[in-house]
């Protein structure tokens, strides 16, 4: 196998690539090869560790562009939404407020899940498990329908929208120039 000489080894960390790579495997990866669907990368979201996927294509978007996605092998594998501190507090801050203006009207087992998720947000690693990130968005949807601040309630359920949406969208990998 030729590869240039900027080309590197990356011991596997994880199981999110069971069965084709165990951790402690390591893979060989040369950053000056341009990866297609199908090829393995290594990964690096915001400031966070840098992760090992496969590029699988989605599809297009309404502009027709290709889009791409950083998939794992292993189904049982969770993957997460990582915050910078900033997006942390300012989602945090937002989510916050939606459950005071609330109050009363949203049922109490809602608010309790939907606080234990915005720890996970604000806790030192500032992740949070997609699926969760999911139901988080549906709680705060729900909780904007019983408060009485309809104006601010719909600008903070957008901004915890927008920073989530961006969020998600960065685990999409866009490999066209």
């Amino acid at each position: 196998m030729e590869t240039s000489d900027k080309a590197y080894a990356v011991a596997i960390k994880d199981s999110s690539m069971l069965p084709k790579f165990e951790i402690g495997d390591r893979v060989i990866i040369d950053p000056e090869v341009r990866p297609i669907p199908g090829d393995f990368v290594i990964v690096r979201v915001d400031n966070n560790e840098p992760f090992f996927r496969k590029i699988r294509e989605l599809g297009t978007d309404n502009n027709g562009k290709i889009q791409y996605e950083i998939a794992m092998q292993n189904s049982k594998f969770t993957p997460f939404i990582f915050f910078s501190e900033a997006q942390a507090i300012a989602f945090s801050e937002a989510a916050r407020t939606l459950l005071t203006w609330a109050g009363t009207n949203y049922p109490a087992t809602c608010f309790k899940l939907a606080r234990e998720y915005i720890a996970r947000i604000e806790s030192p690693d500032h992740k949070i498990p997609l699926e969760d990130a999911q139901d988080l968005l549906a709680l705060l949807g729900t909780c904007c329908m019983t408060t009485q601040h309809a104006q601010p309630t719909r600008t903070l359920w957008s901004d915890c929208v927008r920073i989530m949406s961006i969020k998600i969208a960065n685990m999409m990998v866009d490999l066209e120039p």
